[in-house]
């Protein structure tokens, strides 16, 4: 686990996940975890076509409420909707999923590096960053932010969109002040 200190350091090249960051903690203030009503889009600026967000209402449940350009783009349709364990190859489901629910729930932050395979075998290296925002009522399911930085892209063919991802083959989780994940 590292902190946050440590995670904006390791951010520095990293634009997207470094504007996620900064917005988050600006929109926290005071507070452990931000809530929805103090996210103002326009933090992100540019990074906002690499932002996505899910909504997890349990350990199998995290659905895309919001998923910026690149995603459209590297999955060739509209992810809103779907459930973001579905994606994931099955066997590295169990491990993402226990990740996602984590974040959510412990709250902490992560910092990971993905390769996503298409279906002609080319990669696309991405490292992300997902924090955890509180819902705007307590019966709500809490949400997690997050952001991609692409290290590696190549070029898309027709019908050659990525279906399924792995489970990020890095991975640490980040202390945004609650402590370590058990």
């Amino acid at each position: 686990m590292i902190d946050l200190e440590s995670c904006a350091e390791l951010l520095r090249d990293s634009p997207h996940r470094l504007a996620l960051l900064n917005a988050w903690l600006g929109w926290r203030g005071d507070d452990l975890v931000p809530a929805v009503v103090a996210i103002k889009a326009e933090d992100l600026g540019s990074a906002l076509g690499y932002v996505s967000v899910l909504e997890v209402q349990s350990p199998d449940r995290a659905i895309f409420r919001l998923a910026g350009a690149w995603y459209d783009e590297v999955a060739d349709r509209d992810l809103v909707g779907e459930n973001y364990n579905d994606l994931i190859v099955e066997e590295r489901r169990s491990t993402s999923r226990e990740r996602i629910w984590n974040i959510a729930s412990v709250p902490c932050g992560a910092v990971a590096l993905s390769k996503l395979v298409r279906p002609s075998g080319q990669e696309v290296l991405v490292r992300g960053l997902m924090l955890p925002v509180n819902p705007s009522t307590p019966q709500e399911p809490m949400k997690i932010y997050a952001a991609v930085d692409v290290l590696a892209k190549a070029s898309q063919g027709a019908g050659d969109n990525i279906s399924e991802y792995a489970a990020a083959y890095e991975f640490d989780y980040v202390d945004i002040g609650h402590g370590a994940v058990e």
